[in-house]
């Protein structure tokens, strides 16, 4: 017989309570198992995910984005997020999203503003950009991250551009 969706709730708001958060994410596991209409559940689930202490990529990434749609501006949703898709290598427009907005909230984190630097720079070709926050690093004194072949072609071809109006660097 399935337990009662009111008492599984009690059961969780308890665990809550008591700083339980390990027993508290199981019982809300159990009961988005069973009804996964309870949308209110994800952004809860990564929360004590993360008060749980346990290792972010345990967490399944459609938990993770249904989370972050729910909740797009919650700090612990947000870096939960950027730290999965930065343990993960996760180098998207999507991740470049999600760094953007977890960079509101720590302004001078050098693991995002890398993996932010890198996606300009690699994948969007987005080399203005690229190039501001491989500036705010040195700033920062990350002047070890500077030696990048990326990097360098960025500034060629932004300089380049401004001299010629054409690129001479493909």
């Amino acid at each position: 017989m399935e337990e009662n969706l009111l008492i599984s709730y009690l059961k969780g708001y308890f665990y809550r309570l008591s700083r339980n958060p390990e027993r508290a994410l199981k019982v809300y596991r159990k009961i988005l198992n069973h009804h996964p209409q309870k949308v209110w559940l994800y952004p809860l689930i990564v929360k004590l995910h993360g008060k749980a202490k346990k290792d972010i990529l345990e967490l399944d990434l459609p938990t993770l984005r249904r989370a972050l749609f729910l909740r797009p501006h919650q700090k612990a949703i947000v870096m939960a997020a950027a730290n999965y898709y930065l343990r993960k290598n996760i180098m998207t427009p999507e991740a470049a999203k999600i760094y953007n907005i977890a960079l509101a909230f720590d302004p001078d984190n050098i693991d995002l503003l890398n993996a932010l630097g890198r996606i300009y720079l690699q994948d969007t070709k987005n080399y203005a950009k690229g190039l501001d926050i491989y500036h705010k690093l040195a700033s920062l004194g990350q002047g070890e991250l500077l030696n990048n072949q990326n990097l360098v072609r960025a500034f060629l071809k932004r300089n380049s551009e401004k001299l010629y109006g054409v690129s001479s660097i493909n």
